[in-house]
């Protein structure tokens, strides 16, 4: 009995060993096939490739290109190896020849004449014409007014009073932007354009700069500063004004 059963045990081992054998078979016999299938498709594009160029006259070498005649000359196998591998190496070393860049087009310099400056309108500050350029609107208003003078209309900080001064001395009145007394009444008349700064607070300001005139004369709102100025034209005659 214990024969019979290791006799059992050795066939069963034996054809699951000739199970296993023949799946190895068959997977190699798959795995040939396959590796037949991507040679034939290899050829198959290498082929294609050849036709490809001779059909657009490219002049290089392909695989399976056959050299009969070079250099006019009948050579061998070993020759042709020896002719092309030299020709290889020679065209590997060549440089890689750019294409040379076009000069720019110049265009034709066409000369174009400025525009005429256009005016708004008249500036209600200082009264001389507003251009596009430097055109503002009151927004209380509607009346258009000089970008600078609408600077110093909004701030009283780092000007003088509303006045405009010439930055070096002697300081020189080049603006004046509403002037009014402690009334209300307009004081304008009193400073113009081109009168020249005498005293600020009793106070020679011949040797101050504008900085420290804008800082002196601004001081808290409301406050009255004293101004004495020479008016253009004149000896050494000066009006007084109480100004805010």
């Amino acid at each position: 009995e214990n024969l019979k059963e290791v006799q059992v045990a050795a066939s069963e081992n034996e054809g699951a060993f000739d199970q296993q054998v023949r799946g190895l078979l068959g997977e190699k016999l798959h795995s040939e096939q396959r590796i037949e299938s991507l040679e034939t498709e290899l050829e198959e594009e290498r082929s294609k490739s050849q036709q490809q160029a001779i059909a657009h006259n490219d002049i290089k070498l392909h695989y399976r290109d056959e050299i009969h005649i070079l250099q006019s000359q009948n050579i061998t196998v070993q020759q042709q190896l020896v002719l092309l591998q030299q020709e290889l190496l020679a065209k590997s070393r060549e440089p890689v020849r750019e294409p040379s860049p076009q000069p720019p087009s110049i265009p034709s310099r066409v000369v174009t004449p400025p525009l005429p400056i256009e005016t708004r309108g008249v500036c209600t500050v200082c009264g001389s014409d507003v251009t596009i350029e430097d055109a503002r609107v009151k927004m209380e208003t509607g009346e258009y007014v000089h970008a600078e003078c609408y600077r110093m209309m909004e701030t009283k900080r780092d000007t003088l009073i509303g006045i405009k001064i010439q930055d070096q001395p002697p300081h020189l009145v080049q603006m004046v932007v509403d002037l009014i007394d402690e009334n209300g009444v307009s004081i304008n008349d009193k400073v113009q354009v081109g009168d020249k700064l005498w005293s600020l607070d009793d106070v020679h300001v011949s040797a101050l700069g504008v900085g420290q005139l804008a800082r002196m004369a601004t001081g808290p709102e409301g406050s009255l500063v004293k101004l004495t100025f020479v008016r253009k034209g004149t000896d050494a005659d000066a009006s007084d004004g109480d100004l805010y």
